[in-house]
């Protein structure tokens, strides 16, 4: 079956609707869509990949329903993954079944679930393409043994993972996320909410500061090696922002 997405125009009239509160369209088993406002891709819809993520459809399977995701619209690339339309259909038609399942506990979709997981003006917030995402940023094709080890490691935190590192510009930069979590990984076992925080905010600072598209994961890595002894320093998240402004901005060259 033949991948389709809704065109521009239909995405943005479902995002109004949403504003207005008209949420009458979102039923237990489908949604009530215009056929007519979609157009076919070249690119198939994955088989069996609806079954797949049913079988994953609690939080702690999100890890597993992201790999199947990925593996699925592997063929996506950056510009395609950030196109809301192509989103809009899968949430709603292709896999809405999934998504009433994982996020509404098999009921109506209530307003909040609609705003958050199908409508959220940021896609790392968005049930399904927070998930691609996630991946995709992770991946490491370059790892000896797993190239998931990472995404794995980063799944174990969702907050982060959405919220903290997935709400910064700095997620774009795929080598900056690999070098920060393999630094985490190595190196924070405890605090870790106040730590991953405190580097965010912390790479966030530099890049109003200095060029970071084009550092590498060991750039990325090193000077939090080099920071160290400061972000151990940090035990909770409201500790995090006068920590970042007590470091020395001169110290990374």
């Amino acid at each position: 079956m033949k991948q389709y997405i809704f065109n521009k125009q239909y995405t943005e009239d479902l995002k109004k609707n949403v504003k207005e509160g008209n949420i009458n369209a979102y039923g237990v088993d489908s949604f009530e869509y215009d056929l007519d406002a979609r157009f076919q891709l070249q690119n198939d819809v994955p088989d069996g990949l609806l079954n797949i993520l049913l079988q994953n459809a609690t939080p702690s399977d999100d890890y597993n329903a992201a790999i199947a995701l990925y593996e699925g619209y592997e063929w996506l690339n950056r510009e395609q993954a950030s196109y809301d339309p192509f989103w809009a259909h899968l949430t709603h038609v292709d896999f809405y079944p999934y998504m009433v399942k994982r996020f509404c506990n098999g009921n109506k979709p209530s307003l909040t679930d609609i705003k958050i997981n199908w409508m959220h003006s940021n896609l790392m917030r968005r049930g399904l393409s927070n998930l691609w995402w996630s991946v995709k940023q992770s991946v490491d094709k370059k790892h000896p043994n797993d190239k998931y080890h990472y995404t794995k490691y980063l799944f174990k935190h969702i907050d982060f993972r959405q919220r903290r590192l997935g709400s910064s510009t700095l997620f774009r930069h795929k080598e900056a996320v690999i070098g920060m979590l393999k630094f985490l990984e190595e190196n924070v076992t405890d605090y870790f909410e106040g730590r991953a925080n405190f580097i965010t905010m912390y790479f966030n600072k530099q890049a109003t500061l200095k060029q970071l598209a084009t550092l590498n994961r060991d750039d990325f890595y090193n000077e939090l090696m080099n920071i160290k002894e400061d972000i151990m320093k940090v035990k909770h998240r409201e500790e995090a922002a006068d920590a970042v402004n007590s470091v020395d901005d001169e110290n990374w060259e």
